[in-house]
């Protein structure tokens, strides 16, 4: 996960919480406002954040909404959080943007253009939609084929080790590529 190295901003809250655990009940506004933050290992310098949430349908919802700037673009979120342990905590999140800035280090770099959806409810998470890559170079400097591991035969128990519960997910998201994607990587090399 890419570490934030600077930012700017402050964080406002009125909220109030009631309710039980299961079902809490949120209300009031919160913002964060934050004109500048840095995320040095991806090359970003992300301006204007604006994120709100706020405590809707008696407490039982929180809505989402904000953007954020990058390089010559913006993505926008907007999403609900519904407030009910019954029903898995549902989740549901829409990104759009255009021309965002996501990476811009030596060895990579581009833009994208996201109009995503995504859904979680209980143990089914969705993800539907599409990302426009317009402008990329990617062109690693250190150019070594991973070596391959050794990884233990699928009967071999380990003491202790708790069974993972497996991600129930349906996505459909289609990626294309814009004129302006560019590779020179293991061998490949594309214009």
């Amino acid at each position: 996960v890419p570490q934030i190295d600077k930012v700017d901003g402050h964080l406002l809250a009125d909220l109030k919480l009631a309710g039980v655990l299961a079902q809490p009940r949120v209300s009031g506004h919160a913002e964060f406002i934050a004109p500048y933050m840095s995320i040095n290992d991806i090359g970003l310098q992300l301006e204007n954040i604006k994120v709100n949430i706020d405590g809707k349908n008696n407490g039982r919802e929180l809505v989402v909404d904000g953007s954020i700037n990058s390089g010559k673009g913006q993505l926008k979120i907007n999403g609900l959080v519904i407030l009910d342990a019954a029903q898995g905590w549902p989740v549901t999140i829409d990104l759009k943007g255009e021309h965002f800035l996501a990476v811009n280090i030596p060895d990579f770099y581009a833009t994208i253009s996201p109009d995503i959806q995504f859904s979680q409810k209980k143990e089914l998470m969705q993800l539907r939609g599409r990302v426009f890559i317009p402008e990329a170079t990617i062109a690693p400097s250190d150019m070594r084929i991973p070596e391959s591991r050794v990884s233990h035969s699928d009967d071999v128990i380990i003491v202790g080790e708790q069974e993972k519960t497996p991600l129930n997910m349906d996505l459909d998201l289609t990626v294309s590529l814009g004129d302006k994607v560019t590779v020179d990587a293991y061998g490949l090399k594309t214009q």
